[in-house]
């Protein structure tokens, strides 16, 4: 299954957020997924909404979300989490 990778960026910095999202990436292609990791190093330099674009597109692709420890403390992570839950995508854990 295709599962986006969600949470906060800003809270923990560039360079532990890369961390945490590139650990997730690691375990979910462990357990058999694809993952979508949009922490992306291009993504360094947008500004937040041209980031969101991306990563909506991204989102749009997937059949599943993993949401990050405090994915509730970051406005990216609700609206996608939002996105995701009317589009009916697995909730992965």
């Amino acid at each position: 299954m295709r599962v986006f990778i969600s949470g906060p960026i800003a809270k923990h910095g560039l360079e532990k957020a890369r961390k945490i999202f590139n650990q997730a990436e690691d375990d979910l292609r462990r357990r058999g997924h694809t993952p979508v990791n949009p922490f992306k190093d291009e993504r360094n330099k947008m500004t937040w909404t041209e980031c969101m674009r991306l990563s909506i597109q991204d989102l749009l692709t997937c059949d599943g979300i993993y949401m990050l420890p405090a994915w509730h403390e970051s406005k990216g992570a609700l609206l996608e989490r939002m996105i995701a839950t009317n589009l009916k995508l697995v909730m992965v854990k």
